[in-house]
């Protein structure tokens, strides 16, 4: 594997509200990106992911929701080092 040094690494943000469009942007833009040569690596919402698994602050509490989390987002970030 390339070894890319972290200055050169850009970070795309999504933000808005529910129906917004950014689930359906993403593969248009990453198509677009990749087509001019870069790479593109795509990290989704850990919160939805849980929800959509069953964990939620409904079920397990604010703080222990929160620990669910952020445990996925480092997985998350330590798969696409």
């Amino acid at each position: 594997m390339k070894k890319v040094l972290s200055e050169n690494i850009k970070r795309v943000v999504l933000t808005g509200g529910p129906k917004g469009g950014k689930s359906s942007f993403i593969p248009y833009i990453k198509d677009i990106m990749e087509n001019m040569g870069i790479a593109v690596i795509v990290v989704h919402e850990a919160a939805t992911h849980r929800i959509k698994g069953g964990i939620s602050p409904m079920t397990v509490g604010m703080l222990g929701f929160q620990d669910y989390v952020l445990e996925l987002q480092l997985l998350d970030y330590k798969h696409a080092e």
